[in-house]
């Protein structure tokens, strides 16, 4: 009764419930990576004439930004009732977004003025901290993508907080913070294992068209990454293709959900639950290619490569891995007690 009352206490000054809350909490997500994804190209239109595209992705727009809002929304999922749309916008909190947000277009400015960057020596401290996790970094782009990541968890703190209240805010992301910080190193940490899982994928994608009646094609070569697809279309399987990204996007959020449940938590059936997810993304990551191969044997390399492997595929680890979590939050707790 005293929680209907506080909700309904809530609801009258304007407070509206966790729903709502999360539901901000997606669009400013979406609102800040399009911010940093766009702001690039609208400060230096002619960027990639400076810095290739490759090589912009790497401390600019990396991938751990999806990371880190995937981590932030599982935080907020087990936690409803720690979040409360506010009566009216904290304007502070909007004044220090665009300040970062102007961070980051000087942080812009700095990465192209010093482009080219020069090798970092192997006893920088930083080389050093991140040798932890990927032992091939060695350029100065280690204190770029630290940047990078630094103003990209400032400004979704910022964003979100100008419209929603949330209880233990700062712990809730210095967890996430630190969670994202690792995940986005983890595809890096199982590169030794890149020939057995390019390898394992290839062979089971050319499992699934034999058994769903196509006339699959496949070449594995050592030293080479195989090729694998249909008699129209056919893809490479490299290391990016091994479902480890998928992977990272679950571990964060499955991280996150676990520390947010310890004390409610079935240890036992957290650790069957882990491993049924890493099996269950895997498995996503096999649907994802076979359907980049089928739209590019009815449509053509476009569609399969430029628009599906590019968006698609994280659309699909984003679903799975919530929706995974979503199911199996309830049977990790432990069941109250019958008197």
């Amino acid at each position: 009764m005293d929680g209907d009352a506080n909700r309904r206490k809530m609801e009258k000054n304007g407070l509206i419930n966790a729903n709502n809350g999360l539901n901000l909490y997606i669009i400013s997500s979406v609102l800040v990576y399009a911010e940093l994804f766009i702001l690039p190209f609208l400060l230096f239109p002619r960027v990639y004439d400076i810095i290739p595209r490759e090589q912009l992705a790497e401390f600019v727009i990396p991938s751990t930004d999806m990371v880190f809002f995937l981590v932030i929304f599982s935080a907020f999922l087990v936690r409803e009732t720690g979040i409360v749309v506010r009566s009216a916008p904290y304007k502070t909190f909007l004044f220090l977004h665009i300040l970062i947000l102007a961070g980051f277009g000087l942080y812009l400015a700095h990465v192209v003025r010093v482009y080219p960057f020069q090798p970092m020596g192997e006893d920088h401290i930083l080389v050093k901290l991140f040798h932890f996790f990927n032992k091939t970094v060695t350029y100065l782009t280690i204190r770029y993508r630290i940047g990078y990541y630094l103003l990209a968890v400032l400004g979704h703190f910022t964003l979100f907080l100008v419209l929603v209240r949330v209880r233990r805010a700062w712990l809730k992301y210095l967890f996430a913070a630190a969670a994202a910080f690792f995940w986005g190193e983890f595809t890096d940490i199982f590169v030794f294992m890149g020939s057995f899982l390019t390898s394992l994928t290839a062979k089971l994608e050319y499992a699934l068209f034999s058994l769903s009646g196509w006339h699959p094609f496949i070449v594995c070569s050592t030293g080479v990454d195989p090729i694998v697809g249909t008699d129209l279309y056919r893809v490479t399987v490299n290391y990016g293709c091994s479902g480890l990204n998928g992977t990272a996007l679950f571990g964060v959020a499955y991280t996150m959900t676990v520390l947010s449940l310890w004390d409610r938590l079935n240890k036992i059936r957290a650790a069957v639950a882990a491993v049924l997810g890493v099996i269950f993304i895997y498995m996503v990551n096999l649907l994802r290619i076979y359907i980049i191969i089928m739209i590019g044997h009815f449509t053509g390399s476009r569609y399969a490569a430029d628009c599906f492997h590019k968006w698609g595929g994280t659309v699909m680890y984003l679903i799975a891995v919530v929706l995974f979590i979503m199911m199996v939050r309830r049977w990790l707790l432990r069941h109250p007690k019958v008197s």
